[in-house]
């Protein structure tokens, strides 16, 4: 696992990496002191975790973080700036610790990452053509997956290609988002019908008249939160 701190003040800066490290004694870490440095060695270097403070010698950290939860990496917020917590939860990031904290405090947000119970993101920043683009979560009508990448399906039919997979995204989309098979995530209120077709097989129809495969494994899930809504 690769992690990035980046925290401009140095004394603290070394006391993150020394308790990251007995929390990940295997992790590779790399330091940043400022938001320039980071915004340019992430984009080099690209990381599996970003620990970020959000003051950075008078620089707002969130243009860090509109960058780090465009890309592939997770984002774990360490700040004193405890009000703009709710607002670092709506970009999905993974967990908010507030300065001072100890080691157990880190060690917890770290063994989120492995967990499913994230906050929900209600707005996804993408690259495109040459610069961040944010998209509010209910312009999403459906999530395919692209190789390593996810490609957002917009309601102006038009899409977008985001560097996290399916299922990072899975993590923090809001509830209205249902994974109906390996390679697509739907949004459920646009879901017209679910059929079975020869063979056990089964697929649903969007309002857009597309229709995709459900799992058969997902079946009786999806029935549930289609009863429900």
């Amino acid at each position: 696992m690769k992690i990035a701190i980046v925290e401009d003040e140095p004394l603290i800066a070394q006391r993150i990496e020394r308790l990251t490290k007995a929390a990940r004694p295997d992790a590779s870490i790399e330091l940043f002191h400022d938001l320039s440095q980071a915004l340019a060695g992430l984009a080099d270097n690209p990381t599996d975790v970003v620990l970020l403070d959000l003051n950075l010698r008078g620089d707002d950290g969130f243009d860090l973080l509109k960058a780090a939860v465009a890309s592939a990496a997770e984002t774990i917020v360490i700040s004193a700036n405890v009000d703009r917590a709710m607002e670092a939860f709506e970009w999905g990031v993974v967990d908010f610790v507030p300065k001072p904290f100890n080691q157990q405090r880190l060690e917890r947000a770290l063994d989120r990452l492995n967990l499913g119970d994230r906050s929900t993101a209600t707005r996804l920043a993408v690259r495109h053509r040459g610069r961040l683009e944010i998209i509010d979560t209910q312009r999403i009508l459906a999530i395919h997956g692209a190789g390593d990448y996810a490609e957002l399906e917009l309601n102006d039919n038009t899409c977008r290609l985001h560097e996290k997979g399916l299922d990072a995204l899975e993590k923090i989309l809001p509830k209205d988002f249902v994974r109906v098979h390996r390679s697509h995530i739907l949004r459920l209120t646009t879901i017209r019908a679910l059929r079975s077709r020869p063979g056990s097989r089964y697929h649903v129809t969007m309002e857009t008249g597309a229709e995709y495969p459900v799992s058969r494994r997902r079946v009786k899930h999806l029935r549930q939160q289609l009863s429900d809504g």
